[in-house]
């Protein structure tokens, strides 16, 4: 007779659930609760448990599965048994679990606070219809900030130095991701001038593409409005496009019209939208 063989897989990876400000309203009242389990000894191990459950599933919904704040909060809470442990030890290793854990808590909210900080006002999160193009509009506004803020690290420590295109991708790839799940870059062969191109970005839930640029020497001003007039032709036809934002880092004010130049391109008809972004501007 041949045995069944059970087969049990790890569920994939779920992707945050919560907006940030909910997400802080939740995490923030578990940490009062754990407080009062903390000031009211003995803890009773029934009502610690159903608060670290609901604490991590909360975790999980603010931050995805795969989180490392969901993989930190359970480690806090773990600790070593022993044949013949008393109540009175267990006690004490619960109440040190909490003690950790709040750590990690407190740590997750002030994750969740930048990111709150960070939102635009015109970013409404529980809106099922947002519009991304603020939220990248507001990334683009502090990309030169955080990019020289990089620049000055404890002891002068190995940094990214953002000096050419390359760079100004691998920062902004990472600024996205603080806000969209599905940040994609790939390859697309459109039926203009005849080969293929990699797109940088691809949002694919918001149906975004997301170009970056950096001016440099050799670099005309009007050498880099026909890069973006091609950019904007490539993508006419891609069927995931609902909006096109180029961003051209000039971190040296090469662009002698910036502005002029963003108007030029930017539009709102014939669909799909395009918006182009150059900064720093003023400096």
């Amino acid at each position: 007779m041949t045995k069944r063989r059970s087969s049990q897989s790890t569920p994939p990876p779920t992707s945050p659930t919560l907006n940030a400000r909910d997400a802080h309203r939740l995490l923030t009242a578990q940490v009062e609760k754990g407080k009062a389990l903390l000031a009211n000894r003995p803890i009773d191990k029934g009502t610690y448990d159903a608060w670290r459950n609901t604490t991590r599933e909360y975790l999980k919904k603010a931050f995805g599965s795969d989180s490392g704040n969901v993989s930190h909060f359970v480690q806090a809470g773990s600790y070593g048994l022993f044949f013949g442990a008393t109540e009175e030890y267990f006690e004490e290793k619960n109440a040190e679990a909490i003690d950790n854990q709040l750590k990690m808590l407190t740590s997750a909210l002030e994750q969740l606070e930048a990111q709150i900080e960070f939102l635009p006002e015109s970013y409404v999160e529980s809106d099922d219809s947002i519009d991304p193009l603020p939220v990248i509009e507001r990334l683009i506004s502090r990309f030169h900030i955080v990019a020289r803020q990089l620049r000055d690290r404890h002891d002068g420590r190995p940094t990214l130095n953002v000096s050419d295109e390359y760079d100004v991708q691998d920062l902004f790839q990472a600024l996205l991701r603080i806000f969209f799940d599905d940040v994609r870059s790939e390859k697309w062969t459109p039926s203009y001038a005849g080969g293929s191109a990699r797109m940088d970005f691809l949002l694919k839930s918001e149906q975004v593409i997301v170009e970056t640029k950096k001016t440099r020497e050799t670099l005309t001003a009007r050498e880099l409005g026909n890069q973006l007039i091609e950019d904007i032709a490539r993508y006419q036809s891609h069927p995931d496009y609902r909006a096109l934002v180029c961003f051209v880092y000039d971190p040296d004010g090469r662009i002698p019209n910036p502005t002029g130049l963003e108007h030029d391109l930017s539009r709102d008809n014939p669909f799909p939208k395009v918006r182009v972004y150059i900064g720093p501007k003023g400096i």
